[in-house]
């Protein structure tokens, strides 16, 4: 019986029509294939040719970009550096502030707003010098706010005993390939700059050298440094005296002998150790951090944070400002932007 023309031609248009018609397989283009120099046509060569010199125009801005940033950095350098300078010797009471400079600090008309004039020296009294107590005030108030900022190390207080008599702290630029120490490996010097600290003391009764320099490249890696000479070895931060009983062999009594053990230690930053030569003075004892990470997390603080920014950290305790409110002011680092540098800084090594 034939089907009704109507039946018929919804049948072909339903889900019946697909079963009838024959199943087609949907062809893909196979992946192209890597054309061997040699066989490329000449519309081929002309493309690559094109897209080659595209990246010849990419590295040249490139290179153009990084010699502006380069120019830049130099220039932000510079001019910090003579500010930084220009502080010291109003701290050190080489140089007095000038009325132009006293006029764009908010800080002195507000201080003397609230407090009233300055007080007139009484006769007999002793002149103020410069800044007293500035950079160990800034190194105290620095670590007073961040005590974790490195985990696992701590000034002692063997270290604040020699760091009370710091006048000064000095950031410079060094060039590694011109002044690199014999005993360094020459593979891991770049092309950057480098730079050093220098740290002046006043003199002292426990610290014989008047200056200790570290010498650091672009890296943060420590490249050298000033071996400190201390005026006796028992005023050495990095070390604690232990008194111990020895028995000689075949003697009744004992006697009473010194030993030294090393401790955690700012003071640490100038061993001239390698990273391996430290780590063969531990004992079973020793937890201190590794050389190498102990000297880069210093150096890093130190040229981002304290240097920087000793001014507002010398005010800040002078006032008893917290840490709410130097982040009011825009004067302390935000926490994460803080650990992403100091990761980023680490991930340069």
């Amino acid at each position: 019986m034939k089907m009704p023309r109507f039946l018929s031609s919804i049948a072909l248009r339903g889900p019946l029509a697909r079963l009838a018609r024959p199943l087609c397989v949907r062809s893909h283009p196979s992946p192209a294939a890597l054309i061997p120099a040699e066989q490329m046509p000449h519309a081929l060569r002309r493309r690559i040719a094109g897209i080659e010199a595209l990246h010849a125009e990419f590295e040249e801005l490139e290179e153009a970009h990084h010699e502006q940033l380069r120019l830049i950095e130099q220039s932000f350098t510079e001019k910090s550096n003579a500010l930084f300078t220009r502080r010291q010797r109003i701290v050190a009471g080489v140089e007095e502030p000038t009325d132009e400079e006293v006029a764009r600090s908010a800080y002195f008309a507000e201080f003397e707003e609230v407090l009233g004039k300055a007080p007139v020296p009484r006769p007999g009294d002793a002149p103020v010098v410069g800044i007293p107590a500035f950079w160990p005030t800034v190194l105290r108030r620095c670590t007073s706010l961040q005590p974790d900022a490195i985990e696992g190390f701590a000034i002692s207080e063997a270290d604040w005993a020699v760091l009370e008599h710091l006048v000064e702290v000095r950031m410079e630029p060094w060039q590694p390939q011109e002044q690199m120490p014999d005993d360094f490996d020459a593979d891991v010097v770049h092309d950057e700059p480098g730079f050093s600290f220098t740290f002046v003391f006043a003199p002292n009764p426990l610290l014989r050298s008047p200056e200790l320099t570290i010498f650091c490249l672009g890296s943060m890696e420590v490249a050298s440094a000033t071996t400190p000479e201390w005026t006796d070895p028992k005023h050495d931060p990095t070390v604690t005296w232990r008194t111990k009983k020895v028995r000689k062999k075949g003697a009744a009594e004992t006697i009473k002998k010194l030993s030294a053990r090393p401790v955690e230690s700012f003071f640490r930053i100038f061993a001239v150790e390698s990273v391996a030569g430290d780590e063969t003075l531990a004992d079973e004892e020793d937890e201190r951090m590794s050389l190498q990470e102990l000297q880069q997390d210093i150096v890093f603080r130190l040229r981002d944070d304290v240097v920087p920014r000793a001014s507002m950290y010398y005010i800040s305790q002078l006032h008893g400002f917290d840490d709410e409110d130097l982040d009011d002011e825009g004067e302390e680092l935000e926490r994460e932007d803080w650990e992403r540098s100091r990761r980023e800084g680490k991930g340069q090594r």
